[in-house]
């Protein structure tokens, strides 16, 4: 269906933004009856959120539900051709009300980056003039869409002018399997695919990043006989995420070092969680191998797991769940230091990821204290700035110290998952993750006697004959 045809029944998901958007749509059928009445009709609504979710969609599903006139506007490279293109628009609503008006990337003629101060002053002054000249909406709404909502200006989004705003995020779990049972209904190569499974396994990704995989699962696989399940689509998902394809390792040691790393990551989560992740040794871009946490497995099943806690339930994140973020991120680097005696550039990310963690952790807990989050915007006192770093190596060296604990515990059984993983195309999912903590648990002997005889490094030989 073309988008100028397009009708909020026609979009999948976001259930809730639908519903806030109905009061829209209510207001400005009736906006007449609303006014005499003396009710305030909103002149304007901020779509915001991430690109590729609908935005661009919803805007005008809005004007297809009130059957009017829909008035797109892009900004222009030059601002006053961007003027006069906008002022054009406006002449033209106002002639044909009710009507809307669509602003796309608002933040575009309001923002510095884009162009001069000046420019962006004379353009915003113009869009305020035209919101306060308009008694009530006079049929007419204002509708803009941004990435940016905290780049606009104050002036702008204040009570009276654009102050409605609609959050059009990525779409949720119940979200995304509507999604996905919207373009994969067509084609009868999905027949076998556990949507559930795979809503799970995509979480972050936009709408139009769901077109995507399934038009790239079609390319991939029309000229095959057979039907797919959730597994084809790993790789089709891993090179969306790595904006790259897949490539394996030719050296045996440089895969074999990459998968310790994973496994690293894989079994400290396990350890001080119950859960562990995929790993995969196949390098997409500069990343030469992955560890996905995605909870879920190729299994059918008709309701979600008993354990799974939809994410609009999901629990506040704590403290513990932090320390556990951090202590995840280390495992790479201690698997590495436990089997090589030293670490590769390859944990830098690792590291950034461990940051992240630890300022959340420090802004939620610690906001009334001097380790208050070090926002860069702030000039904090030399001692706080020393205190909070001081207190980030106190909480790092713990964490690793931890994780080198858990590895030196379970190091045959990392050896045993990085060969099972070099027999499966350097890849395990956490169902065969299990099976290899499952079957070394009752094993355990006769695999520590198999590693002994067959040392991976010099460094490993060497702890074993102490």
């Amino acid at each position: 269906m073309e988008d100028k045809k397009i009708k909020l029944s026609d979009i999948a998901g976001y259930a809730r933004e639908k519903e806030e958007i109905q009061k829209i749509i209510k207001l400005l059928d009736n906006y007449e009856k609303y006014e005499k009445a003396g009710i305030y009709v909103p002149k304007g609504l901020i779509l915001q959120g991430p690109p590729g979710c609908g935005k661009t969609l919803f805007a005008t599903a809005i004007a297809n539900e009130c059957n009017i006139p829909f008035y797109a506007f892009q900004a222009e490279s030059d601002a006053k051709a961007s003027l006069e293109k906008l002022a054009g628009l406006f002449k033209e609503a106002k002639e044909h009300t009710p009507s809307i008006i669509y602003i796309d990337e608002i933040d575009k003629i309001t923002s510095h980056r884009f162009f001069s101060s000046d420019a962006v002053r004379t353009l915003v002054q113009y869009i305020l003039t035209e919101l306060d000249g308009l008694q009530s909406t006079q049929g007419i709404l204002v509708i803009a869409s941004t990435n940016y909502y905290d780049d606009l200006p104050a002036a702008l989004v204040r009570s009276g002018r654009m102050d409605k705003k609609i959050n059009i995020d990525y779409p949720d779990l119940e979200s995304r399997i509507e999604i996905l049972n919207y373009y994969i209904k067509k084609h009868s190569v999905f027949d076998h695919v556990n949507i559930k499974t795979l809503a799970l396994k995509i979480k972050g990704m936009s709408g139009a990043d769901i077109k995507t995989l399934v038009n790239n699962a079609l390319i991939e696989y029309i000229d095959t006989d057979r039907t797919l399940v959730v597994d084809d689509f790993v790789d089709l998902i891993n090179q969306m995420h790595f904006e790259d394809i897949g490539r394996r390792w030719n050296n045996k040691d440089t895969v074999t070092k990459v998968l310790i790393h994973e496994a690293g990551h894989s079994i400290v989560n396990y350890c001080l969680t119950g859960k562990c992740g995929s790993i995969s040794g196949i390098k997409y871009g500069d990343s030469a191998g992955h560890t996905d946490f995605d909870e879920c497995e190729e299994i059918e099943y008709e309701e979600y797991p008993e354990d799974y806690l939809p994410e609009e339930d999901e629990k506040p994140v704590t403290k513990e769940a932090l320390l556990i973020d951090i202590a995840t991120s280390f495992g790479g680097m201690m698997a590495e230091e436990v089997f090589y005696g030293n670490f590769d550039a390859g944990g830098i990310s690792d590291i950034g990821r461990a940051v992240h963690a630890f300022n959340r952790m420090a802004n939620y807990y610690f906001l009334d204290s001097k380790y208050i989050y070090l926002d860069p915007e702030r000039t904090l006192d030399k001692a706080v700035v020393h205190s909070f770093l001081k207190f980030r190596d106190r909480i790092f060296k713990k964490q690793r110290k931890l994780c080198k604990k858990y590895i030196n515990s379970y190091k045959y059984l990392i050896r045993y998952i990085v060969d099972e993983a070099i027999k499966n195309d350097d890849t395990l999912n956490n169902t065969q993750i299990h099976n290899c903590i499952t079957y070394y648990e009752e094993h355990k002997k006769e695999v520590k006697e198999m590693y002994k005889n067959k040392p991976l490094t010099i460094l490993e030989k060497a702890e074993d004959d102490n």
